[in-house]
C-alpha cells in the first residue's frame, strides 16, 4: 500500500510450501495479508498430508481478516479464482499472485490477459 496508496491492493495467496501449509507463520501472514483490500486464498497444497493441529487454519485466517476489515474468498478451484479476479479487477488495481509454485498458472494467464491476450493464453 506504500507504493501505490491510491490504488486497490488484491492479495492472491496460494500456500504451497512445505512452512505454508501450516500454522506455523499464521500470526505472520495474517498480518500481511492485512495490508490488502481483498484477499483470494487458494487451497492447501498436500493438505492431506499435513496433521490438523499443524495445518494452516484457513477458516482462523479469514475470520482474522474479517475483524480487519478485509474481504476473503476462499477456492480451492484455480478456474474460479480466475474468474473471479477477472470479474474483481478494475483498471488501477494492484494485484500480487503469492507461491512458491505455479498458482496453477493463474498470474501468466492473468497477465496474458490483461496485456490484450483475449483468452489469456499463450499463443
Amino acid at each position: 500500500q506504500e507504493i501505490h496508496p491510491q490504488r486497490r491492493l488484491i492479495a492472491a495467496y496460494e500456500p504451497r510450501s512445505n512452512t505454508a501449509v501450516t500454522n506455523r507463520l499464521q500470526v505472520e501472514l495474517i498480518e500481511a495479508l492485512s495490508l490488502a483490500g481483498k484477499v483470494v486464498l487458494a487451497g492447501l497444497h498436500r493438505e492431506e498430508k499435513i496433521l490438523p493441529g499443524n495445518r494452516l487454519d484457513i477458516n482462523a485466517v479469514i475470520e482474522s481478516l474479517a475483524k480487519k476489515n478485509v474481504e476473503v474468498v476462499y477456492e480451492k478451484d484455480y478456474e474460479k479464482i480466475y474468474e473471479y479476479l477477472l470479474n474483481l479487477a478494475r483498471p488501477g488495481d494492484v494485484i500480487v499472485f503469492m507461491t512458491n509454485g505455479a498458482f496453477g498458472g493463474l498470474s501468466k494467464r492473468f497477465s496474458l490477459r490483461l496485456s490484450g491476450n483475449e483468452q489469456g493464453k499463450e499463443s
